[in-house]
């Protein structure tokens, strides 16, 4: 089955990540589980969590979400 990665963008009013699709918007929450595209053909499951700032920890490691970036997930 082929993936459908969508855009995961910041919406700084509401201070939370979110998936835009034609059929509406949908908003993470922490520990939401998605998957993330890392490029090269690469993709890990994760998780989205916030503490001073969201990030996504993937086991032991973790990193910080930069609000300008888009990700591609599959949630």
């Amino acid at each position: 089955m082929r993936r459908q990665w969508l855009n995961m963008v910041y919406n700084r009013e509401d201070d939370r990540w979110e998936v835009r699709r034609p059929s509406g918007v949908y908003a993470l929450h922490c520990g939401d589980r998605l998957e993330m595209d890392l490029g090269e053909g690469l993709s890990r499951v994760g998780r989205l969590e916030m503490d001073r700032a969201w990030y996504v920890t993937f086991g032991s490691i973790s990193f910080h979400l930069r609000e300008k970036q888009t990700y591609r997930i599959d949630i």
